[in-house]
């Protein structure tokens, strides 16, 4: 767990294989789950590797190709 704060946070990650999947959620309220709202939408910032929005990937569709001291970007809803 990372604590949050204001701008950007960095995390760091020695990945072993060709082959990753990722999800992250702000747990805002500090309830160690992802609140949802309507819809099952979820009311913190949430990402996903590949996510449709709808639901949840399985692995072999949330997996994404990494390489050797790849950088990756992310951004959460």
């Amino acid at each position: 767990m990372v604590k949050a704060k204001k701008g950007t946070v960095t995390l760091t990650f020695d990945i072993p294989g060709p082959e990753a999947a990722f999800a992250f959620y702000h747990d805002e309220k500090n309830l160690n789950k992802i609140e949802k709202g309507f819809l099952g939408i979820p009311k913190s910032g949430i990402a996903l590797s590949n996510w449709n929005y709808r639901s949840r990937p399985k692995y072999e569709k949330a997996v994404i190709k990494v390489s050797p001291l790849q950088k990756l970007k992310i951004k959460y809803f």
